[in-house]
């Protein structure tokens, strides 16, 4: 980006890309974009590089992050933040964010969203042996 449009990327820029790649599955490629980071790696980018380990069930890697998180933040008991996500539905763009019910249709996507993972409950394999989701703890 920096060289073509001559836009310095921010940890912003990082954070979407490397979110990105371990949703793709490229956790490799995902750390290896953390290690040319023009700047120190803050923790929305460990964080993100977490999830990706939990989603792609990565105890190994999992573990050498959270060493990162610790460090920067000694006393986190998560990784919740407020971070907004957008989403754009027929020309309209919606802000949103965790537990979020602003939206006038937060009850149908909450009732999807539940559908959704009742659905994956029956396809076991996004949960662990006990038929739960994976904590972070367990990480």
């Amino acid at each position: 980006m920096g060289r073509v449009y001559k836009i310095p990327c921010d940890v912003e820029h990082y954070a979407c890309m490397i979110d990105i790649l371990g949703r793709g599955g490229l956790l490799k490629e995902a750390l290896e974009l953390v290690g040319k980071m023009e700047m120190k790696p803050d923790i929305v980018i460990w964080g993100t590089l977490l999830g990706a380990c939990r989603t792609l069930r990565n105890l190994s890697i999992a573990k050498l992050l959270l060493k990162h998180v610790l460090q920067l933040e000694p006393y986190a008991v998560g990784l919740k933040s407020d971070a907004v996500s957008s989403i754009e539905v027929i020309s309209r763009i919606s802000d949103f964010m965790t537990d979020d019910n602003r939206h006038e249709s937060s009850n149908l996507v909450y009732t999807t969203l539940n559908q959704m993972k009742d659905h994956l409950r029956s396809e076991s394999d996004v949960y662990d042996l006990r038929g739960e989701f994976l904590d972070a703890a367990e990480i």
